[in-house]
């Protein structure tokens, strides 16, 4: 009996440790999970403006979070792609692309695009999704590489765009973690910066 007494709080103890650390275990799954879910979506996204921007006919840099361009888009199902303007517009929680019709250099302070999808990110009135959200809005960078191969900010005629992607994620108990993914592209028709 009192081999009972001693041994039943000591189980119980032990049980209790046991579930603790499983619960732990099964949140910090869901972080990676989390993370693991924004890193694709991120790289994804980043892979599509990279790819579409080295394409660009012509670049209009409006801000460091909006960029229009004029590229190639082959429409699902075509054989061949036809000149687009699209804009990536990374100002709020998420990278969102337009797409509307071809227009000439330069292009109109207001052009009227025909869809929108969000690429990278999501938007605040979506609270449960699992992708990470834009953190900053300072994401496209136009630079120029020197002659001594430096580079270096340019708003006039880059040669260049760096991209910087930096999402947040949720974790358990509301921490945040933050994911900063980087690429760049040279731009190989005409570019300016309004």
């Amino acid at each position: 009996m009192i081999e009972l007494v001693i041994a039943m709080p000591i189980a119980i103890l032990l049980i209790g440790v046991i579930v603790a650390t499983l619960g732990s275990a099964g949140r910090s799954q869901q972080d990676v999970e989390r993370r693991g879910e924004a890193l694709s979506q991120g790289q994804i996204g980043l892979e599509r403006m990279t790819r579409e921007l080295r394409q660009a006919q012509w670049v209009v840099f409006r801000s460091s979070s909006i960029v229009d361009f004029q590229a190639p888009v082959r429409a699902a199902g075509a054989a061949t792609s036809t000149p687009r303007l699209i804009r990536y517009d990374c100002s709020g929680t998420a990278c969102i692309r337009s797409e509307g019709p071809s227009t000439a250099y330069p292009p109109p302070a207001a052009p009227g695009f025909t869809a929108s999808a969000v690429v990278v990110g999501a938007l605040e009135s979506d609270p449960a999704s699992r992708a990470g959200r834009v953190a900053s809005q300072d994401v496209f960078f136009p630079q120029r590489v020197t002659a001594a191969g430096k580079t270096t900010a340019d708003y006039v005629d880059p040669t260049e765009m760096q991209i910087k992607l930096r999402l947040d994620v949720g974790g358990a108990a509301g921490a945040i973690r933050r994911i900063l993914l980087v690429d760049g592209v040279a731009l190989r028709n005409r570019s300016t910066f309004l």
